[in-house]
């Protein structure tokens, strides 16, 4: 893989993170929908019954709902305590407590997990937010914990290959991600009225639009990914594109 989040996708996802009700839908409008799609290929990927997982940055639980459903037995894992009350109250309340275990931890404490305890380990749009250290130090842990055989599933933003398509992919990112962070502030705003609400995003425009287009990148590219996956001691199995080859699912496997 080889791209990072560009500094509006990071700052839509810091954004919604601090509003986890909506971080779903945003992350979905900002894929077309292909996040779901993704995550519905992780599920596909995963045995089922008793299928030990550890998911790094679990967000709002959607997808360790959806592969405790199909069976597993999840520990999911995220710094943020906000998406970890969000989560919580997704899992009890579609009855699946008993397998889903939620920790407040940073992917950067997970090498304290017990080694070789985990059939397969599972990230999504975490990676680009990590500098190349911690890329590497993430995959080797992930390495020592899953168990002989096991697996590593990375589901994350890539630059397309191309100038063209990288040109397409730009024009087409930056509306919907500005598009996606105006819905976002629209429904957090209390009833005003029409008039407040256009003289609010009269006020605000020209700042979201410095922030989106102006301030530079902070967050690093995930540059050779596969190379890392290879070093960590696993051997990539599959690769599926999505959303015009700027979104992937890579699938590896313990050497």
């Amino acid at each position: 893989m080889r791209k990072r989040a560009s500094m509006p996708t990071y700052v839509l996802m810091k954004a919604f993170e601090n509003v986890p009700a909506r971080y779903d839908r945003a992350m979905d409008l900002l894929t077309l929908g292909r996040i779901g799609r993704l995550k519905d290929d992780v599920v596909g990927a995963v045995r089922g019954e008793g299928t030990r997982v550890l998911e790094l940055g679990c967000g709002t639980g959607d997808l360790s709902s959806r592969l405790a459903r199909k069976g597993a037995r999840v520990l999911a894992v995220d710094a943020s305590e906000a998406m970890l009350v969000t989560a919580r109250e997704r899992i009890v309340s579609a009855g699946l407590a008993d397998r889903v275990e939620l920790r407040r931890m940073s992917v950067m404490e997970i090498d304290a997990l017990p080694q070789k305890s985990f059939d397969v380990v599972v990230t999504t749009l975490l990676l680009s937010e990590l500098s190349e250290q911690e890329v590497d130090f993430v995959l080797g842990a992930a390495r020592r914990l899953v168990a002989p055989g096991g697996r590593l599933l990375i589901g994350d933003e890539v630059e397309p290959p191309g100038r063209v398509r990288r040109i397409g992919f730009a024009i087409l990112r930056y509306p919907l991600q500005l598009l996606t962070y105006l819905i976002g502030q629209a429904q957090s705003l209390p009833r005003a009225g029409v008039a407040r609400t256009v003289l609010y995003f009269a006020a605000e425009l020209p700042l979201m639009l410095v922030v989106f287009l102006v301030v530079p990148p902070t967050s690093r590219p995930l540059k050779g990914v596969e190379r890392s996956i290879r070093r960590a001691g696993f051997r990539g199995t599959r690769v599926v594109d999505y959303f015009g080859g700027t979104l992937e699912l890579v699938e590896a496997e313990a050497d």
